[in-house]
C-alpha cells in the first residue's frame, strides 16, 4: 500500500513532553474494531485527519474502500493510499481475513432516500460487524446523519463548533456536561484546524486536542 512520504504532522503544544511519554505516540494507532465519526465544516482539515489516522496504523489496512453516498467519486485519497472507490454501498466488499477499513465521505442523510438509508444503515449494522471492518464516516454534521452512525460511534473527532444546539446535543450524546463543552470550544479548540477527540476506548484521556493533547476541565 503506498503511503506518503513524510506523514503530516499533528499539532503538539508540548512535543518533548510526548517524546518522553511512549503511550501517546500510540493515540493516533486506534484500535480495531472502531467506528470513528469527523465532523466538522468545508475545509475545516477533515480528511487530512482521516489519512493520519490511516498511515499512523500500526498494523496497516490490507483493504481500504471509500464510499460516496453523493454518486460521486473522490481523489480525495488517491494521493495516499490504494484503495477501491465506490458509489453503491452495495458493492463493498470485505474478506474477514483482510484488516478492512470503510470511509464514508460526505456522509449527510439529506442527501439520502429512504432506500439509501435503509442499505446503508443495514450495512453498518451487519456487514461491518460481521467482516471485523473499521469505520470512518465524515460529515459536517454529525446530527444530521444515520442514527445507527451515532449509536455505534467509539471515537469522535470534533471541529470548533459554536452553534449551542449542536453542542447541547453533543453533551447528552457523550455526556459531558454542557459547560465543559462550551469552555472547550471557547478557551482550548481555538483554531478552525484544532479538533476535539472524544474517545471511548481510552476512559483515562477520552477528551483530547488534536489527538495527543490531554484535556481535563
Amino acid at each position: 500500500m503506498p503511503l506518503p512520504q513524510q506523514l503530516i504532522q499533528f499539532k503538539s503544544s508540548d512535543k518533548e513532553w510526548h517524546d518522553k511519554e511512549p503511550d501517546m505516540k500510540d493515540y493516533a494507532n486506534m484500535p480495531s474494531p472502531s467506528f470513528i465519526v469527523i465532523s466538522g465544516p468545508t475545509n475545516c482539515g477533515k480528511s487530512s485527519l482521516c489519512k493520519n489516522l490511516i498511515v499512523h496504523k500500526n498494523k496497516p489496512y490490507t483493504h481500504i474502500c471509500v464510499f460516496s453516498p453523493l454518486g460521486e467519486d473522490s481523489t480525495e485519497y488517491s494521493d495516499c493510499i490504494d484503495c477501491e472507490m465506490i458509489t453503491d454501498v452495495r458493492d463493498a466488499n470485505f474478506d474477514r481475513n483482510d484488516r478492512n477499513l470503510f470511509i464514508v465521505e460526505d456522509c449527510d442523510i439529506k442527501s439520502m432516500n429512504k432506500e439509501q438509508r435503509s442499505i446503508i444503515s443495514n450495512f453498518f449494522r451487519f456487514e461491518c460487524s460481521h467482516n471485523q471492518v473499521d469505520c470512518i464516516v465524515i460529515c459536517q454534521n454529525m446530527f444530521d446523519n444515520l442514527p445507527i452512525v451515532r449509536r455505534v460511534c467509539n471515537i469522535c473527532f470534533v471541529f470548533p463548533c459554536h452553534d449551542i444546539q449542536y453542542l447541547h446535543s453533543l453533551s447528552k450524546l457523550f455526556n459531558i456536561p454542557l459547560p465543559d463543552l462550551k469552555h472547550i470550544f471557547k478557551y482550548i479548540i481555538t483554531d478552525k484546524y484544532d479538533s476535539l477527540c472524544i474517545d471511548e476506548t481510552r476512559p483515562s484521556v477520552r477528551l483530547r486536542k488534536n489527538i495527543f493533547d490531554a484535556i481535563k476541565i
